[in-house]
């Protein structure tokens, strides 16, 4: 991911500095900060009826809370060509409750309770042209990725101590083409709204195990891994993102506030990979700096 983000950061600077010498007064560059508090239902949770070599499961479940989402925002302004990027990162917390058994147990179903943390990353760059004063066409390119691991857990089998660690692995690479609507309002309020459309090639590694451990006279170890895969999914994915903005502009700064949903459909093919819902509302500033010592428009 880090080789991925460089690349891509060396390529916008090479391309900012080559148009740099045709920028006009109007011309110049925003950074700023942002924020999402945002629901999530990752794709990577879909219960999998193949984990039955030791232990019996009967249900599966998940509940993750709503995380804080935050990182830098830049764009770049060079007569109607527009580019920009965005970097987020958040950590989620997860309880996974599993009802499961052994041979030995049935039909008593025990409850397993496995809380997870997982950091995801949500990246965003665009390429966009002005059609009109309040129309934008841009085509980008979105990056996510997030790693998902469950602990050990005791999950009182019957004569011994049964555990499953879990692993799951996702790189999502999403180029699309959208729309951008920014209409004024009143004095130094705007109306901006994004739409973008995405054709998502996203690679799930997944490793997951069953264990026994036997006490007795003798302590016996069993493992058994469940699977071990790494799969590549294709799907198709819908971003929107409206907001009202409001330019402060004795300080050149924009303040924003909005709602923000990504949506990705992943194909099934039997992949075991469900829809990916990503929520939640925004808050973000940035500060205009003018080439020519013009201002934001």
């Amino acid at each position: 991911m880090k080789n991925t983000i460089t690349a891509i950061f060396l390529f916008l600077i090479t391309v900012c500095f080559g148009l740099f010498s045709s920028a006009s007064a109007e011309d110049g560059l925003s950074v700023g900060a942002m924020t999402w508090y945002a629901w999530w239902s990752p794709g990577y949770f879909n219960p999998r009826p193949d984990k039955k070599i030791v232990f019996i499961h009967a249900k599966e479940n998940i509940k993750i809370d709503p995380e804080f989402l935050y990182g830098p925002i830049a764009s770049l302004k060079i007569g109607k060509l527009y580019l920009s990027g965005t970097f987020l990162m958040g950590r989620y917390r997860s309880l996974m409750t599993e009802f499961i058994t052994d041979m030995t147990q049935l039909p008593y179903w025990n409850p397993v309770y496995m809380k997870s943390k997982t950091v995801k990353y949500d990246m965003d760059s665009t390429v966009g042209y002005q059609v009109t004063d309040y129309l934008k066409l841009y085509i980008g390119f979105k990056y996510q990725s997030y790693k998902y691991k469950t602990p050990i857990v005791d999950i009182g089998a019957k004569d011994g101590v049964g555990y499953m660690p879990k692993k799951t692995s996702i790189g999502s690479y999403s180029p699309g083409l959208g729309v951008n609507l920014n209409v004024h309002i009143a004095a130094g309020l705007y109306f901006i709204s994004n739409i973008s459309i995405v054709q998502t090639s996203t690679i799930a590694s997944d490793y997951d195990t069953s264990a026994l451990v036997v006490l007795s006279k003798f302590t016996i170890w069993m493992v058994w891994p469940n699977y071990n895969t790494r799969r590549y999914i294709g799907g198709l994915g819908v971003n929107l993102t409206p907001s009202l903005a409001y330019l402060i502009e004795p300080i050149s700064t924009t303040i924003s506030a909005g709602f923000r949903y990504q949506y990705v459909h992943n194909f099934p093919n039997k992949q075991h990979l469900r829809d990916d819902h990503f929520y939640g509302v925004t808050l973000a500033a940035s500060y205009f700096i003018g080439f020519g010592g013009g201002k934001e428009n």
